[in-house]
């Protein structure tokens, strides 16, 4: 067997003239050139090792390819991103790669105008990117590129060719994990406000592939202000999406935003009187998930109720868990050791056991529900109702049902701390009841026969 040396410099004989031909003037020389490259190097059975391919394509073939990307004849462009993502897959160590590549990626097809004009050539590209690029390559050959990485999937999150846009996605969830939590901070933000318009696309399988991207991109450590601001108002939409799974997975997706530890406030300790201390966004994020527990769909409403119970599970722990760290900090002054213990018991979870048969559950809820999305939804109420309340009075049916639906979810969670909103529930109910729409008037005196159980008269 010869020396990778000798290796290197034979194979490089034996291929210099397919590889002046990239070089050529003529179009269908360059073409044949690129053919004829493709088969001796990744195709032919007797095709050279890998420490040799590694060699001869990144020193003396990866330019030449590379700048044809850009070729004016769409052969050549097709060729040059095949024999590339052969490399990709092949080569030992494909990031040497990364630093001519990504630049020329985003020429073609990460600015405006957008350079290539055939989508079959830019989903190649983009595949290329999120295939075996970030599958194959590491954090550290990233992050001189990433300028040029993100500028890709941004710009492709507005292509017009729809499986364009849901490679964009999947791409975009392998560089949030190449990269880890906070590998995205200076880019996560622009990232979110380009890629949320796709939540409306027609096609429900792209809005799928935009979410499960958004999660990623939450996840991986969205500024506050940006999912307030940004996601919310545009994930809203999802929970009445037409397709049972958009609504399925947005259900998924908001409990585990709620429940991500990265997202909970730096650098303070929890204040177990708020809900905020404890799990992420709570008041924006679990109203959503309260009107998917009413969903049309009784399978949906359920998995939604098993998410609020999910949720509530992990309130519960962290409010035990602040509560012992409350205690422990209590060791000292027999007065300042009273007042934690004072503080800690307005919010400490209940262990009754209380019955409640016979109430008026309608689906999901098959009984009373989880004692920790109880206590969740009970901290947060005062919070919940008023926007629920405003919009159990609005001029659209839609939004009246959706308001009437939730009201009841709310109601069966809060149980009896909703007494302490009765003046204003007895008021916006009353009025509610005579509802012209049937659905909404039946719906809202459901959630009254469910607040009497609770409230004394």
């Amino acid at each position: 067997m010869a020396q990778p040396a000798q290796g290197v410099t034979e194979l490089l004989a034996s291929l210099q003239r397919d590889i002046n031909c990239l070089t050529d003037s003529d179009r269908s020389t360059r073409k044949r050139g690129l053919t004829t490259l493709q088969q001796k190097l990744f195709d032919d059975k007797d095709a050279p090792s890998s420490e040799i391919l590694q060699e001869v394509f990144v020193r003396h073939l990866l330019p030449l390819v590379v700048r044809l990307l850009g070729d004016q004849v769409e052969k050549c462009r097709e060729l040059s991103i095949n024999i590339l993502t052969s490399a990709a897959e092949k080569l030992p160590d494909p990031s040497p790669m990364l630093a001519p590549l990504l630049p020329a990626m985003k020429a073609r097809i990460g600015t405006v105008p957008v350079l290539e004009d055939s989508e079959e050539l830019r989903l190649q590209m983009m595949k290329l990117l999120g295939g075996p690029l970030l599958q194959r390559v590491d954090a550290a050959a990233l992050v001189p590129v990433l300028d040029e990485a993100v500028a890709v999937l941004v710009h492709s999150y507005a292509d017009a060719f729809h499986e364009m846009i849901k490679t964009a996605c999947a791409a975009t969830g392998k560089l949030t994990t190449t990269v880890g939590a906070g590998g995205l901070e200076a880019y996560v933000a622009n990232m979110i406000k380009a890629i949320v318009p796709n939540l409306s696309h027609r096609h429900s399988a792209v809005r799928l592939a935009v979410l499960r991207a958004l999660d990623a991109l939450v996840l991986s450590g969205a500024p506050d202000a940006t999912v307030v601001e940004v996601v919310v108002p545009a994930v809203r939409p999802l929970v009445f999406d037409h397709t049972p799974s958009v609504r399925e997975a947005v259900t998924l997706v908001l409990a585990r935003w709620m429940t991500q530890a990265a997202s909970l406030p730096r650098q303070r300790p929890p204040d177990i009187q708020k809900a905020e201390s404890l799990l992420a966004y709570p008041v924006k994020l679990l109203p959503l998930l309260l009107l998917v527990v009413t969903d049309e769909n009784t399978a949906i409403g359920a998995k939604a109720l098993e998410a609020v119970e999910n949720v509530g599970e992990v309130y519960a722990q962290r409010v035990r868990e602040a509560q012992e760290a409350a205690a422990e900090a209590s060791a000292g002054p027999a007065g300042e050791a009273m007042e934690v213990s004072e503080s800690v018991e307005g919010m400490s979870i209940d262990n009754d056991e209380e019955t409640h048969m016979g109430l008026p559950y309608s689906a999901p809820f098959q009984g009373r529900p989880k004692q920790g999305a109880r206590k969740l939804v009970t901290s947060v109420l005062h919070q919940l109702l008023p926007p629920i309340l405003k919009d159990v009075k609005e001029w659209t049916v839609a939004q009246r049902s959706h308001a009437a639906r939730e009201l009841y979810a709310v109601l069966a969670l809060a149980e009896r701390a909703s007494e302490a909103h009765a003046d204003q529930l007895l008021g916006a109910v009353c009025s509610a009841v005579g509802d012209d729409e049937a659905a909404v008037a039946s719906c809202v005196v459901s959630a009254a026969h469910m607040m009497g159980n609770f409230v004394a008269p």
